[in-house]
């Protein structure tokens, strides 16, 4: 937050990128008052970690649902910001030549 007060000194802020997701909520409050501004939110693959294990939480919800653990997280990131954009991460060289 103190980075985003002294930012705003000096230019208007329109978006913020951080880590959050279901399983990193370390960010909660930068991006409750960003959403509350209109700000656009950006953030990265979705993780999950031991929730996102096969036959871990967001799995077996996944399932009953019939969705991906993907599609679950986010559904989760746009039902708590209508805001929110994502950046599709690619760390292997072969997959970033596919897209």
């Amino acid at each position: 937050m103190e980075e985003i007060k002294q930012a705003r000194k000096v230019i208007d802020i329109v978006s913020v990128q951080n880590e959050y997701n279901l399983g990193n909520r370390k960010s909660e409050r930068c991006w409750s008052i960003a959403s509350a501004r209109g700000w656009r939110l950006f953030r990265g693959p979705s993780g999950g970690g031991e929730l996102a294990r096969p036959g871990g939480k967001l799995d077996t919800l996944a399932k009953k649902h019939g969705a991906s653990v993907s599609q679950l997280s986010l559904a989760w990131l746009l039902h708590r910001s209508p805001v929110m954009l994502r950046f599709r991460g690619r760390r292997r060289w072969r997959t970033w030549k596919r897209t």
